[in-house]
Parts: C-alpha cells; sequence; structure tokens
C-alpha cells in the first residue's frame, strides 16, 4: 500500500545498511534486535510487511552481518507471527474485535498481553541460542 511504497523514500536502504553495519552486533544479537524491531513496530502501527521488507533488503546489503539464510527466515517469520497478535492495529486483531464486539486494544493488550510478552520473551532466548 501507501505506506510500502512511501517508506523508501522516508528510510533510505543505505542508511538502515550503515546502521546495520555500525551496531557491530554479533548474530545472536541481531536475531533478537530483529525480532523486537519487528514486533514493537508492529504495536505502534507499522506492518511487519514494511518492516520486514525493509530490514531485509538492508541486511542483503549490510557485509558480514554472519547470519545464516535458514536463520534469518526463521527469526523473520517468528518475529511477524508473534507480532500479529501483539498489534491492536492489525487487521486480523480489528476485524476479531469487531466479530466480539470488543476494542482490539482489549483483545491484544489485555487479554494476550501477558501470553504475547511471554512468547515474545521465549522466542527472543530461542533465537540467541539457535546454532543455525
Amino acid at each position: 500500500g501507501f505506506l510500502g511504497a512511501m517508506t523508501p523514500l522516508v528510510l533510505r536502504e543505505d542508511t538502515l545498511v550503515a546502521v546495520i553495519t555500525n551496531l557491530h552486533l554479533t548474530p545472536a544479537v541481531l536475531s533478537v534486535v530483529i525480532v523486537v524491531v519487528i514486533a514493537g513496530l508492529s504495536v505502534v502501527g507499522i506492518n511487519a510487511m514494511v518492516t520486514v521488507t525493509m530490514l531485509v533488503g538492508a541486511l542483503a546489503h549490510a557485509p558480514a552481518t554472519g547470519l545464516s539464510p535458514l536463520k534469518l527466515v526463521f527469526v523473520i517469520v517468528g518475529a511477524w507471527s508473534l507480532s500479529n497478535g501483539m498489534s491492536p492495529l492489525n487487521s486480523s486483531m480489528v476485524l476479531l474485535g469487531g466479530v466480539m464486539g470488543r476494542p482490539s486494544e482489549t483483545i491484544t493488550i489485555r487479554w494476550n498481553g501477558v501470553f504475547a510478552l511471554t512468547t515474545l520473551a521465549l522466542f527472543c532466548v530461542a533465537v540467541y541460542f539457535l546454532p543455525l
């Protein structure tokens, strides 16, 4: 959509590559950072599709991140999946809220919040120690 088309104009890929490169993160820490960024931005309304597109584009051009393609796919797919149940602005949660007659914030934060944070933390631990 519109946000996906405008994001590369606002946040340039080469800037993101420079940030990733200059952080000098280990592959394990970078994996956790990717998960937290995707999940965190989805909570504030930036769809995981936009975040993942930008991150994958930048990581493809970032020299020597140390992440294997298999681990990168695992991290991104897992983070994207987790972000779906965390964001009150996610279309699935908005539709579910409409069906249930409740605000999506009630479903994602009040009802699902503890579960979402627990699974996010466990997933971060898993990707940190995952030997891929």
